[in-house]
């Protein structure tokens, strides 16, 4: 690859959702539709204010299931950032 042009180094961050009543009981959730519990809200809004201290975050993606999306959502609250979806992930 002579000339390529270098690929900019990136930091990148990786959360999990956060706690569900299905993680309390060692549930496999796998693609099941699961919310968040009290933990779980409160877990994602410390990774919120954990994130809003990190230096420049340009993008959000969540899995389209409920527990990451509404793990994402706060944390683009926080950020000011909309949250786009990727089954992939």
């Amino acid at each position: 690859m002579t000339g390529a042009a270098p690929i900019p180094a990136r930091d990148f961050y990786f959360s999990r959702h956060g706690q569900t009543d299905w993680n309390l009981q060692r549930r496999a959730q796998g693609t099941a539709d699961i919310a968040l519990n009290e933990a779980g809200l409160g877990e994602a809004k410390d990774a919120a204010n954990r994130l809003k201290g990190a230096g420049l975050i340009e993008r959000i993606v969540s899995s389209p299931l409920r527990r990451p999306m509404e793990t994402a959502a706060i944390v683009g609250d926080a950020l000011k950032l909309p949250v786009r979806t990727d089954r992939r992930v």
